[in-house]
């Protein structure tokens, strides 16, 4: 296990969880957070063992609440010497992961938190989760999360969850495409073993030119090929 303190990474079998460990926060999203997921994918593409990828949040509250607000103006602050903002590369690299993703949500799911189910292939949530895209309510839009959601949900729905910021529940995100299953809180685990279990018999290697583009990995940002 290696505890970043801000990110858990752990292979558990076959499946490399990461775990986003900021249950005081909402695990809301810092530069920590970014760099601990994107490490986990790069190890999770690097050990051959690993067929699948397991992101979630620490505690019951939240999988992700977005990005950590405490200091607004560093949230939303654009240093113009780096056009490229982490939180988006992050995006771009799991769209070049070489292995499938599976998002465990088991609490809130808004904001940024929306970016990183998106970027996943499969995601199973508890049945009372809460999902959202709030940043319209203080005047910001989700230009981001949208790179992903527009190619999941239909457009209707992903303008009125943009423009009005309003909520809406694991139901209503499985049936837009959002989610493959919503099990009670109790059963969350048990649903996502059963999941994890079904990729023992697959070569994963095979399935990097259908999880999304061929993938690049480097030293540096993320590279769509």
């Amino acid at each position: 296990m290696n505890d970043m303190s801000s990110v858990i990474r752990e292979k558990r079998g076959q499946a490399f969880w990461i775990t986003i460990n900021r249950p005081d926060k909402r695990n809301a999203i810092n530069a920590d957070v970014v760099a601990g997921i994107v490490r986990g994918y790069r190890e999770a593409h690097d050990d051959k063992d690993v067929r699948v990828i397991v992101l979630t949040g620490a505690g019951e509250k939240a999988f992700c609440a977005g990005a950590d607000l405490q200091n607004s103006g560093a949230a939303f602050a654009m240093d113009f010497s780096r056009p490229n903002v982490d939180y988006a590369d992050l995006l771009r690299l799991s769209q070049n992961a070489t292995k499938p993703a599976i998002a465990r949500v088991g609490g809130v799911c808004m904001a940024g938190g929306m970016g990183l189910l998106c970027m996943t292939d499969m995601a199973i949530a508890a049945d009372h989760v809460i999902f959202g895209l709030p940043e319209v309510k203080v005047g910001v839009f989700p230009m981001q999360v949208l790179s992903l959601l527009q190619s999941i949900a239909p457009k209707r729905l992903v303008s009125e969850w943009s423009l009005t910021g309003e909520p809406f529940d694991a139901h209503t995100a499985q049936a837009a495409g959002l989610l493959n299953y919503v099990v009670p809180a109790a059963e969350l685990d048990a649903k996502v073993d059963w999941l994890i279990n079904r990729f023992g018999a697959i070569d994963c290697s095979r399935l990097s030119t259908c999880i999304g583009n061929t993938p690049t990995f480097t030293s540096g940002k993320p590279k769509i090929t």
